[in-house]
């Protein structure tokens, strides 16, 4: 019961006492004053009486006393009365039950009128005739007195419900601080630092909240401190100071885990992008000069890469910086590039160079079973003879990519993808989640593939032609749907995290189509978790707040993968109704010889626990990078060392 609700019902309590009190009181008093009023009006009719029958009763003329006895008696305010003679005995009697209309008997036991006889002498001179007994019919004061109860009752509870509803519109008034301040106590377990600017008049409560308000304050302070010096060490750790891209570390770190995925790995394409003799520039002009030129083409390359989800920007060395398009088409390598040249054309019109030719690109494609120093060597050909060509130009070669996706045309794949969704055919694979807790069931995640002829390729083999080919949103709903109905099929209380692509996310068809399904899902909603990658969330945070924010109210879960993988701040988490965070497997990969990722993974773990949410790794590939998680408090794992991608019946 709400603390309001407690108030109200001991004022109501209290005002009851009072009532019954004042009731008793007044009731009491009342019943004395009508004892008297009987006694009274007993004695005066019966002295009355008395002198009228002197006369009758000296002609012993009974038959006239009896016609003047039911005179008074036909009023019906008597119980009894007698005459009796000079010898005792009754002349003329009249008695009556007591019938009191209107009064139930409990009320008549609880109060007791007292009726007395009275009685008067019949004198003739001096010498007695008789005597008259007269007691009152009490009643009509039974009556009396209960009506005086039942309208004392009706103010009471007029009063009452009066006196509930203005102290509850009170209380509410008063109480408000206390509602605010409960408000703010959760939304500081939620890592969510508001302060209530308006205080409250009540000198206590506004103690309270001023209390709350500096303990807000200063936890939110203590978390920013945490999550800017976590950055702050990731930042010295795996950026450039002078680009502020990612550095050699952060790209050997990253391009090694998407050649080693063998899930979400497939084609890919590589920009070797370099600065046109970037030592003779620094000579010319300036080493300040030539660190503001490579500022001025990082911060260029960025934006380009900006509406390419999942792109991978490091600067490696001096003059070159790197541009990694996971499962990107030779489309979009090359249209990124055309752009990046086009912009190097302007650099010195617009004050960003003092040179005209500012370099050139060298473009390799490649696939998940080529070897980084092969592809590296690969775009140092291409880049040579992007340079050979003329200035600001590019060029790219496609050697050793002989996979599925270059062997099928657009229009071949769009067959395929068609075929596929009309009948269903997309199958399913899933991969363990394994939680350390030893408390939360079994969790898988879904991985898609596809079969053509007698191959089962990957998602990271097809996706990006479905992409190409506007595909993605269907794929997502076929998937989404075969989940769906597997947890309405089995008895299992397995959950299944389903990723969804950050494109289809922003149709807003989609997203009604996937809340209807989570509905239909009923009380099993909980076994469902949508995934987004983090590169589509940071692009999209306040869309992606909203949908997970309609989704965790049905009851579902949400997940972030391949976390770290962008250099985006820590603070947007706690924004977010999120309960997994996927650690990027770049990370994972060899993380018991490396201090600098497992820093990485023990600040991220302490944030996130700190924000309610659950930390799994991804790509766990061996026994050493298992014991290392579990040693830095990390919640679960997914990789080949936990269990292999399968099918799944249940």
């Amino acid at each position: 019961m709400t603390l309001s609700r407690q108030l109200i019902l001991c004022g109501l309590i209290i005002l009851f006492c009072l009532f019954a009190g004042m009731i008793n009181f007044v009731v009491k008093n009342t019943e004395a004053f009508l004892n008297n009023e009987l006694a009274s009006h007993s004695q005066d009719t019966a002295t009355a009486l008395g002198l009228t029958l002197t006369t009758i009763m000296k002609n012993n003329d009974v038959e006239t006393a009896s016609r003047t006895v039911d005179a008074i008696w036909d009023r019906g305010y008597y119980k009894s009365i007698v005459i009796l003679g000079p010898d005792g005995s009754p002349l003329v009697e009249r008695r009556q039950e007591i019938k009191v209309y209107g009064v139930p008997e409990w009320f008549i036991k609880f109060f007791t009128l007292k009726t007395e006889p009275k009685e008067a002498v019949i004198l003739d001179g001096w010498q007695q005739q008789g005597k008259v007994k007269i007691e009152s019919n009490p009643g009509f004061a039974y009556q009396q007195i209960w009506g005086t109860f039942i309208e004392s009752l009706q103010w009471f509870l007029v009063t009452g419900v009066l006196a509930a509803i203005l102290g509850g519109i009170l209380l509410y008034i008063i109480l408000r601080p206390l509602r605010a301040i409960t408000a703010q106590a959760l939304a500081i377990c939620n890592k969510q630092f508001f302060v209530q600017e308006r205080l409250p008049w009540t000198f206590d409560l506004r103690l309270v909240v001023e209390a709350m308000n500096n303990m807000s304050k200063r936890l939110k302070q203590l978390f920013e401190e945490q999550i800017q010096i976590s950055e702050q060490l990731r930042e010295q750790a795996y950026k450039d100071p002078v680009s502020k891209l990612g550095n050699r570390r952060y790209f050997d770190m990253q391009f090694d885990y998407i050649l080693k995925d063998k899930e979400k790995g497939g084609l890919g394409a590589l920009l070797l992008i370099e600065l046109k003799d970037f030592k003779a520039y620094n000579d010319k002009h300036g080493y300040q000069e030539g660190d503001r030129l490579l500022q001025n083409v990082a911060l260029m390359v960025q934006e380009c890469c900006q509406g390419i989800d999942n792109a991978l920007v490091a600067h490696v060395k001096g003059a070159s910086i790197i541009v990694v398009l996971p499962n990107k088409s030779k489309e979009t390598a090359n249209s990124l590039a055309e752009k990046i040249c086009q912009q190097f054309v302007e650099f010195e019109r617009k004050h960003f160079s003092k040179e005209s030719e500012v370099g050139s690109i060298g473009i390799a494609l490649y696939n998940a079973d080529n070897n980084k120093k092969d592809i590296l060597a690969l775009a140092d050909m291409a880049l040579r003879a992007a340079q050979t060509s003329g200035p600001n130009q590019w060029h790219c070669l496609e050697e050793g990519t002989g996979q599925v996706q270059q062997i099928y045309g657009a229009q071949e794949w769009r067959e395929i993808f068609e075929k596929v969704i009309a009948e269903n055919s997309v199958l399913l694979h899933f991969q363990e989640t394994q939680m350390w807790d030893g408390k939360s069931g079994k969790i898988y995640e879904t991985l898609m593939r596809i079969k053509i002829g007698e191959n089962i390729i990957s998602a990271g083999i097809f996706m990006p032609m479905a992409e190409q080919l506007n595909q993605i949103l269907a794929m997502d709903k076929l998937v989404i749907q075969n989940v769906v109905q597997k947890i309405l099929n089995s008895k299992a209380e397995y959950t299944f995290s389903v990723n969804v692509s950050p494109s289809s996310l922003e149709d807003e068809n989609f997203q009604k189509w996937l809340l209807e399904k989570l509905k239909s899902l009923g009380k099993k909603v909980n076994q469902l978790i949508i995934e987004l990658p983090e590169y589509g969330v940071v692009n999209r945070i306040k869309l992606v707040r909203e949908f997970f924010l309609k989704i965790s109210s049905l009851g579902s879960k949400t997940a972030i993968d391949h976390y770290g993988k962008n250099f985006s701040s820590f603070s947007y988490l706690y924004n977010l109704k999120l309960n997994y965070l996927k650690i990027d497997g770049g990370f994972i990969k060899s993380l018991n010889e490396s201090e600098e990722n497992q820093f990485f993974v023990r600040s991220l773990v302490d944030i996130a626990h700190s924000l309610g949410i659950l930390v799994v790794a991804e790509s766990v590939e061996s026994e050493a990078e298992y014991k290392i998680l579990q040693q830095l408090k990390v919640d679960g794992g997914q990789g080949y060392f936990i269990g292999k991608p399968k099918e799944l019946e249940i």
